[in-house]
């Protein structure tokens, strides 16, 4: 099943890897488990994309 959730532990390349599900009321999957990614490595991950797509932004409107 295509899953977009790339911070489940059972998603790999854009697919579910659970041989089976059950969606809630909402459409979320019963089964998400949320890989633990620390805050800090979050937040330094979030500064380094945010600076990339700046400097790309600089470079594309000048």
């Amino acid at each position: 099943m295509k899953c977009n959730n790339d911070l489940c532990i059972y998603w790999k390349e854009d697919t579910c890897i659970l041989n089976s599900i059950s969606i809630n009321e909402i459409g979320l999957c019963n089964k998400y488990i949320s890989v633990d990614i620390p805050s800090d490595e979050l937040d330094k991950y979030r500064k380094k994309h945010l600076r990339e797509r700046h400097e790309y932004e600089q470079r594309l409107y000048k």
